[in-house]
């Protein structure tokens, strides 16, 4: 079984393949295409096959929750970089504006691991544009969901 979560922009889309990997469902095989709207040109990648632990994608989680949190407080606040232990995308929350009632935008900086040439480091493809307060919060919604359901027991 395998299941989407989209992390949707302005911008372009972050489609999140994830597949259980082992049956402690403790990591999912994961792949990741980022899609630019059509508007602004037919580009599409894919990530590097990689693996997703239920912790790195718990941190996600967080990681959206607190930066939304933290504009509420402060609109210049840009959160550090989030990676993946296994290092298949960067993501990197940027400033913007929330207000008391949770609605607002902010920006997103979505960089995707696409691979490496032996012997050099691994090569990073990305996109960075607006995001709804909302947008961010579906799709941390869809992975909770997506954690839930495949790892009902953690």
């Amino acid at each position: 079984m395998s299941v989407r979560c989209i992390l949707a922009t302005e911008g372009f889309q972050a489609i999140f393949h994830l597949k259980p990997l082992d049956k402690e469902l403790e990591s999912f095989d994961a792949a990741i295409d980022l899609i630019l709207d059509p508007d602004l040109g037919a580009i599409a990648m894919r990530s590097i096959p990689t693996f997703l632990s239920l912790h790195d994608c718990r941190r996600l989680l967080v990681y959206m929750e607190e930066h939304i949190w933290g504009l509420r407080h402060d609109a210049t606040k840009e959160s550090p970089v989030y990676v993946p232990l296994e290092m298949g995308f960067q993501i990197r929350a940027l400033a913007g504006e929330v207000n008391a009632d949770d609605e607002g935008e902010f920006g997103l900086r979505f960089m995707l691991n696409v691979g490496q040439k032996e012997g050099f480091s691994p090569v990073y493809v990305g996109a960075e544009s607006v995001i709804d307060v909302e947008d961010a919060r579906r799709f941390a919604t869809s992975l909770d969901t997506v954690l839930a359901e495949l790892a009902p027991s953690s």
